[in-house]
């Protein structure tokens, strides 16, 4: 017989119980499952006793219907079987903790890369995000933590266990049921995507009937031993040989129930637990009681095991999970409370509804979540339908309303969140080629998605360095750090979202920088100061440009110049981050690096020629930049003419006089034709052309647009323009900036003068 799975090919990297159970739920379905093993073997094939023929029999009650090869995943050669595994896979299972696997080299940018239709999926403690995502978890650890052992055994008692792996192996099947779905998805859309399943949300999802009931009666649920609170009877009770469970669901069930338990032949004898004998007479519904909702209440009292009063105790929910020496432990918070648990935040955990003007938080929704790959589009790049991109990158963005935006601003607070989601949705990967899993998209298509991000009230700037440090990598880096780099930039695993260039001594005099890498053998050594470089507490790369010839040993300014991509993640003490407070929440730092060492390898393209590197890159920037402004024009824009007609003095909308219209109108032509030349611009750019003017043009335009309709929004706000809740005042900030950053104003009308009207140069 064919099974449903047959030639679906699986990659299990799982250990322990929830990844390796749901491996094998596949491999019953028929999929050929591939079970890579440490050299020291899975953790379970020790646990035992029982053991069977020398095999632990929870190894083998998890693992049948696989082969398996064991190898270390540190080596060459374990990389070079893996490619192959991965070549041919479907499907790659995993339970590393959260970016454990990517440090190795094997997350999903990796696995795109070789198999770009291939379902990811991940099954950790407490998912990919939220305060814990560090932190290790068991099954009996997420039965307390979930709240779920705080409802079993009996009032008065010690929480109880459920004995069945009841989390791993919950787990396991919402992973199998994600796994389905995106192999679905895959045959509809050609896309495969990653799956995220977390074992503290499994234990959430069994709270699904619990958690309603306590936001619907206020009540906090209570140990009913083998009964629930809801139906009566519904329990175990005992009998003259031992107990039995008695299930009445509804009234007919209990008028059947009480004529059964008359019956002589049939006696119940009472006591501690159980029901009361018949004595001679029919138990029946008492009228007066008013059915099953009644006798459920008097039931409460008449039949609570061993007829002691309820016992609540303070658990302390908001503690440190994992004491020192990382021991996996954690307390059993009341099921009510477990909505405010730590480590809430991972993937799918929250179903906010409003519950009498209150937003209640349930966490009962499916504990998997599933991503797609950033968006492809096939065919000619330039054919990319504009306002699909529009349309997409604004549902995402209605996901952070502008009191999320408020309050990052006001907390001084990384939009994490909204990074990771738009990481997640693949539009910070527009630029990349598809080959190297991005949607192979361009300039223009980047402009779209940053110019919505601010349109809708957002920043793109916390992401944007992203987009424009692409164009060194793609153009001048070679093939083995596109291999290594580009993948997983795309896939959301690395972040290259910090680039260093301005010193305090050199400003917008680039070529006179000081920072100098020096070579010794196959590494450089960095001394110098770097300010204004933003997102380093952020990323995980830095594009650094430095010299590595002295300025008086070259014959042009602009050689010596070399770009080196530095890991962030492995520059110690060696380097030194200084946080600069500006008016923005725009976080950026000045940067002092003492001997700090970067590989050669590292180094993007040929050493000497940075300059003109980045300066390939800066029409790029241009270009983003001017979108970025554009969606701040188009915000002041939008906002000041609706509130206009709305807000009524002197019994007339204040719209309806010129000292308010005329500057709302003159900001939108402004923008409208900053929109233009940011158009013609990147369609130059994206085409191979000379761009220099075009891009700069379109920077002064759309900046000075945005400014114009930032005025024109705070007069027409008036008094509520600088109240912080209508947002106003930060947008106006914010869109100052790019007035003088990253390059001045006053340079790029410096640079029209010289290079296209031909006069002489003015600096």
């Amino acid at each position: 017989m064919t099974l449903p799975l047959n030639g679906i090919q699986v990659l299990d990297l799982t250990r322990n119980l929830a990844g390796p159970y749901a491996s094998m739920i596949l491999g019953e379905l028929g999929a050929d499952v591939v079970k890579v093993e440490s050299p020291g073997g899975d953790d379970t094939r020790l646990w035992g006793p029982p053991f069977w023929e020398g095999e632990s029999a929870v190894f083998l009650a998890a693992n049948r219907n696989k082969r398996s090869i064991a190898l270390d995943l540190r080596t060459d050669e374990a990389r070079e079987v893996m490619e192959r595994l991965c070549r041919r896979s479907d499907v790659l299972l995993e339970s590393f903790r959260p970016g454990a696997l990517e440090r190795l080299g094997y997350g999903y940018g990796w696995a795109r890369s070789l198999s770009p239709g291939i379902v990811y999926c991940s099954v950790t403690p407490y998912g990919e995000g939220g305060p814990l995502r560090d932190k290790p978890g068991y099954d009996p650890m997420m039965q307390a933590y979930s709240g779920l052992m705080s409802l079993l055994g009996e009032d008065g008692r010690p929480p109880v266990r459920v004995t069945a792996s009841i989390i791993d192996m919950g787990a396991a099947m919402w992973s199998v049921i994600g796994i389905l779905a995106a192999l679905r998805e895959r045959d509809r859309t050609g896309k495969g995507g990653i799956v995220d399943t977390s074992l503290l949300e499994t234990g959430l999802a069994w709270m699904t009937i619990m958690l309603p009931s306590y936001i619907a009666s206020g009540v906090l649920p209570e140990r009913h031993g083998s009964g629930v609170d809801m139906i009566v009877p519904y329990q175990a009770f005992a009998a003259s040989n031992g107990h039995m469970m008695v299930a009445a669901g509804n009234d007919n069930l209990f008028r059947r129930l009480c004529a059964a338990l008359d019956r002589p032949s049939g006696p119940v004898h009472g006591g501690a637990g159980g029901l009361p004998p018949a004595r001679g007479r029919a138990l029946q519904p008492d009228p007066r009681r008013g059915g099953r909702g009644c006798r459920t209440a008097d039931a409460r009292v008449r039949h609570r095991p061993g007829g002691r009063p309820p016992v609540h105790r303070r658990v302390p929910v908001g503690g440190p999970a994992v004491p020192a020496r990382r021991r996996a432990a954690g307390p059993a918070p009341p099921a009510a409370r477990t909505g405010r648990a730590p480590g809430r935040g991972a993937p799918g955990a929250r179903a906010d509804r409003p519950a009498g003007g209150v937003t209640v938080d349930t966490g009962i929704n499916p504990p998997h979540e599933i991503r797609t790959p950033p968006p492809r589009f096939r065919g000619d790049p330039g054919k990319a339908d504009p306002e699909h991109i529009r349309a997409a990158v604004r549902d995402l963005c209605d996901r952070f309303p502008d009191a999320y935006w408020r309050e990052t601003d006001e907390a001084r607070r990384y939009p994490e969140e909204f990074v990771r989601a738009v990481t997640e949705a693949g539009w910070l990967a527009v630029l990349i080629p598809e080959e190297h899993g991005g949607a192979g998209l361009g300039t223009y298509e980047a402009g779209l998605v940053l110019e919505e991000i601010n349109r809708s009230g957002g920043n793109a700037a916390a992401c944007h360095a992203q987009m424009y440090t692409m164009g060194a990598v793609l153009r001048h880096g070679s093939d083995e750090q596109k291999r290594r780099y580009l993948p997983a930039i795309a896939a959301g695993d690395l972040r290259l979202q910090s680039f260093g260039v301005t010193e305090p001594d050199a400003g917008s005099d680039t070529t006179s920088i000081s920072t100098f890498a020096e070579r010794h053998g196959d590494r450089y050594v960095v001394r110098g100061r770097k300010v204004f470089i933003s997102r380093v507490q952020h990323s995980d790369l830095l594009m650094l440009l430095c010299r590595t010839t002295p300025l008086d040993q070259v014959r042009r300014r602009t050689e010596g110049l070399s770009v080196l991509l530095v890991d962030l993640r492995d520059a110690g003490d060696r380097l030194q981050v200084r946080p600069i407070r500006t008016m923005i929440n725009h976080e950026t730092n000045e940067l002092l690096f003492d001997g700090l060492e970067v590989p050669v390898e590292n180094r993007i393209g040929e050493e000497g020629r940075g300059f003109r590197y980045i300066l390939s890159g800066m029409n790029a920037e241009r270009v983003l930049i001017a979108s970025e402004s554009l969606g701040d024009g188009a915000y002041f824009v939008e906002r000041a003419s609706r509130y206009a007609s709305e807000r009524v003095v002197f019994a007339r909308p204040i719209g309806q006089n010129q000292g308010i219209q005329f500057p709302i109108a003159r900001a939108h032509i402004a923008v409208q034709a900053a929109r233009l030349m940011r158009d013609h611009a990147a369609r130059l750019f994206d085409g191979g052309e000379e761009a220099g003017a075009e891009a700069n043009m379109a920077k002064y335009l759309a900046s000075e647009a945005a400014w114009e309709a930032a005025n024109a929004a705070m007069t027409t706000f008036g008094g509520y323009g600088l109240a912080v809740e209508y947002g106003i005042e930060r947008k106006f900030r914010e869109a100052r900036l790019p007035i003088v950053a990253p390059v001045s104003n006053n340079l790029i009308l410096g640079y029209v003068g010289e290079h296209v009207l031909g006069m002489p140069r003015s600096y």
